[in-house]
């Protein structure tokens, strides 16, 4: 760890540990973030409290808060804006790290307000929105040329998660 490093501004992390007990793209979401907070203050916006995710990561965040699910009741999509808009007024630069499809809507939904943001694109489906709400994204990070080719957008990168990320 570099001591004495100003952090520089927030990162945002968008996961959803409700889709897995605790799976590939955690582990690498986890594995980034120790990266990151070395530099940077975390914020992490998460569906579940006590998820083993959350355990793991919760000495590298800065602060967590939890959404609520937006397919039990659409209006909390609206509820869940609020609620991250509620952070980003006390903060200047923000840079949104989107681990989910989900992630990358609030991403898009914030490039509006001038907030950038990132895609970690794990999986190869639903290629059509993943392009339109990726489309103001910096960068799509794609785990294999498989996802690359599938997203098929210029802003692809692919980084390939280390076997030890996935122990």
């Amino acid at each position: 760890m570099i001591k004495n490093q100003r952090k520089s501004y927030d990162i945002i992390v968008l996961e959803d540990s409700s889709q897995a007990v605790f799976g590939g793209g955690q582990k690498v979401t986890v594995a980034v973030c120790e990266m990151l907070s070395k530099f940077h203050a975390i914020l992490m916006v998460d569906y579940v409290r006590d998820s083993k995710f959350q355990k793991r990561i919760s000495s590298l965040t800065k602060k967590s808060i939890f959404l609520k699910k937006e397919a039990i009741n659409p209006f909390n999509t609206i509820l869940n804006i609020f609620r991250i808009y509620s952070f980003l007024k006390k903060n200047e630069q923000v840079l949104f790290y989107c681990t989910t499809n989900r992630g990358l809507f609030y991403g898009c939904i914030f490039s509006f307000l001038g907030r950038k943001y990132i895609y970690h694109a794990h999986l190869a489906r639903y290629k059509y929105i993943v392009k339109f709400l990726s489309g103001k994204s910096e960068k799509i990070i794609c785990v294999s040329e498989y996802v690359k080719n599938f997203i098929g957008s210029d802003k692809c990168v692919v980084v390939n998660n280390p076997h030890s990320f996935m122990q």
